[in-house]
Parts: C-alpha cells; sequence; structure tokens
C-alpha cells in the first residue's frame, strides 16, 4: 500500500510538469487521418478574403471543385461562412492538392465561445484555406521582427527569479497581460534573452515556467497594468453580407468561432491531478485507519 502511494504521488508530480507540454488535439476525421502530414499552428488568425468572408469547410478540398461552387460557397461541403476581421484560432495546417489548409473549432450557439467545455450548443470542426487569413500579430510576429536585437541574458536581475512575483506580457509593449509566475529556490524563474525597448527599458523573456511564458518588464516586474505601446495596422479587404445559402451541418448566420483557444489541455490536466491526488488522499487515509 505504502509503495502505491508514492508511485501514485510520483504520478501526480510528473502530471503536473507534463500538464503544460499537452498540445490539444482537436476531433476532426481528416486531420486524424492526415496528422503525419500536419503541422501544429497555434496561432490567430483574422479572416481575410476578396470576397469579404471565408468559407468554412467540412474538410480540405480541390481547387476544382471550390471553383465550382457559388463563389467558393460548395453547398454540402460547407459548414458556413466567416465574415472578414472576425478573430479565429488555428490548430493545425496540412498542405492539400497544393493549398495550405488550417482547422478551427466553431460553435453554433449565440455566445459559444471556442473550447468553452460549456454544453447546449452544437459546434464542431472546419477547415480554412490559409490564403484567405491573415495572422494576428503575436509573440512569435514579435520574435521574427525584433529577434535579430535580442541578447542572452547574462544576469544583473537575479533578485527577481526567486521569491518575486512577475508579470508577464504577450511581448514587450503589447499590454496583453498573461498572467503572474513567481519562482522559488528549488524552482526559479530563467530568463533566456533580454530586449531593450524604444525608452530603454529592458525585458526579459520567460521561455516557460510553469506552463507560461512571456516577457516581463524588468524596470517594472510586479506592474500587470503595462500600456499597450506598440501593435500592427492590418489591411482587411471589405465585410460581406452573408447571404450565402446553408450548408447541411449548419447555418452561415449563427456560425461562430472564438477568437482564442481556453487551455483545454490545462483543464484536462487539472481533472487528471486531481483525480490522482484524490485517490492518493483515499489511500493514505485507509493506511492510517488500517493502522489504527
Amino acid at each position: 500500500m505504502k509503495r502505491l502511494a508514492v508511485w501514485l504521488l510520483l504520478i501526480v508530480c510528473m502530471t503536473t510538469w507534463a500538464a503544460a507540454d499537452v498540445i490539444w488535439v482537436p476531433e476532426d476525421d481528416f486531420l486524424n487521418k492526415h496528422m503525419d502530414e500536419a503541422q501544429h499552428e497555434g496561432r490567430s488568425y483574422y479572416a481575410n478574403s476578396p470576397r469579404g468572408s471565408v468559407c468554412l469547410y467540412k474538410e480540405p478540398l480541390g481547387q476544382e471543385a471550390i471553383e465550382r461552387g457559388e463563389n467558393g460557397f460548395v453547398v454540402g461541403k460547407t459548414l458556413g461562412e466567416i465574415q472578414n476581421e472576425h478573430l479565429m484560432y488555428i490548430d493545425f495546417t496540412l498542405s492539400y492538392e497544393g493549398q495550405l489548409w488550417g482547422v478551427a473549432e466553431y460553435t453554433t450557439g449565440t455566445d459559444g465561445d471556442l473550447m468553452s467545455w460549456k454544453t447546449g450548443d452544437d459546434g464542431g470542426t472546419g477547415w480554412v484555406r490559409m490564403s484567405e487569413m491573415t495572422v494576428r500579430y503575436d509573440q512569435r510576429s514579435f520574435e521574427e521582427e525584433h529577434g535579430a536585437d535580442f541578447a542572452a541574458y547574462g544576469g544583473g536581475y537575479d533578485s527577481l527569479l526567486t521569491d518575486q512575483t512577475l508579470c508577464l506580457y504577450e511581448y514587450p509593449g503589447s499590454g496583453s497581460f498573461i498572467g503572474e509566475i513567481k519562482g522559488d529556490q528549488d524552482y526559479p524563474v530563467a530568463f533566456s534573452e533580454t530586449w531593450t525597448d524604444e525608452d530603454g527599458q529592458v525585458w526579459g523573456h520567460v521561455p516557460y515556467h510553469m506552463g507560461m511564458r512571456g516577457w516581463v518588464c524588468l524596470h517594472d516586474p510586479a506592474d500587470s497594468g503595462l500600456p499597450q505601446m506598440r501593435g500592427t495596422e492590418y489591411d482587411f479587404y471589405p465585410k460581406a453580407v452573408l447571404e450565402f445559402p446553408v450548408g447541411e451541418e449548419g447555418s452561415s448566420s449563427t456560425l461562430q468561432t472564438a477568437p482564442e483557444t481556453a487551455d483545454s489541455s490545462l483543464w484536462i490536466a487539472v481533472v487528471l491531478v486531481l483525480g490522482v491526488s484524490g485517490v492518493t488522499l483515499l489511500m493514505l487515509s485507509v493506511m492510517r485507519r488500517k493502522r489504527n
């Protein structure tokens, strides 16, 4: 019994450490069949088609089939339309018949949110052509733009690595507060690179800490209300009035997608940890009663 309890505690520890590295894979038949060809994307994109809206397909189609449809809308193959400027989270991409496609999840409820774990709304997965999508400026975009100016962390802020709450931002000047992290002697925060902004403030990059990554303003590390100082301008095509026919699986007027996926993998890990912890506590309780 004691050995079993020890093993269960070890499982809890391993589950906690591994949870953040779990990649959520949507339940999509086409993706499952072509997973070896797919690439994890994990980024948000704006719908941005010259037609004014983007078709969400049941699965990737060949260009010939799309051209035969009404403005690209292939009845029976299309789940609905997504108006330009709508933000979607793309889980995976893959190339099919010369085109790059991305898979996203959706709900058909009036207030449905992507990966919300709510009940009562119908939903599923669909595919969009990535040529009709514009990436949202994010941490990866910032690294691509300013990566040449990053410097390896060389010390100077080691006092922040343990026993101090640090505020993480998506990228320097984003104004997008991610959350708080705090290290200790056994598991300190680690800065991989630093970057100095136009005002001379130094930012430290945290590549990973307790499932989170982002940037800390080293001159003001505990401020969670830093304003947005940089962004990007998007060149969107005009929005379309959605008057396309309804496909077999959904209505263009009710189809919704959410801008960001909720961290469902985190919830799964939490459930696993709580479950194993509960079993461990039960086993310890049984052991205590037997001993008494």
